[in-house]
């Protein structure tokens, strides 16, 4: 989504603060520095479990979800130094 869109969807402070975080996402090494960026990013659970968010603006989060190797896929624990990409999956408020 350009950054167009998203001021027009979301607002501006939103849009400029999802550019920060995927501006902090393509810097980081790996998922693992993921708890060292701001926005607090956090992981999610229940039926979201294996997806992160972060803080956004207001209650909307950026929601992503990392790809690498899984170690074991049923619970979907992940070896997060080899998380090298993620997809992002919404900017939502989930509460």
């Amino acid at each position: 989504m350009s950054k167009e869109k998203l001021k027009k969807r979301f607002g501006d402070m939103c849009a400029k603060k999802v550019g920060m975080r995927i501006s902090d996402l393509i810097a980081a090494e790996n998922f693992g520095m993921l708890k060292e960026l701001p926005g607090g990013w956090h992981p999610l659970d229940g039926k979201r479990k294996g997806e992160w968010a972060a803080d956004v603006h207001g209650g909307m989060r950026l929601v992503v979800e990392p790809h690498g190797e899984l170690v074991d896929p049923a619970k979907r624990h992940i070896e997060f130094i080899s998380v090298k990409e993620v997809l992002i999956v919404s900017i939502e408020n989930y509460h």
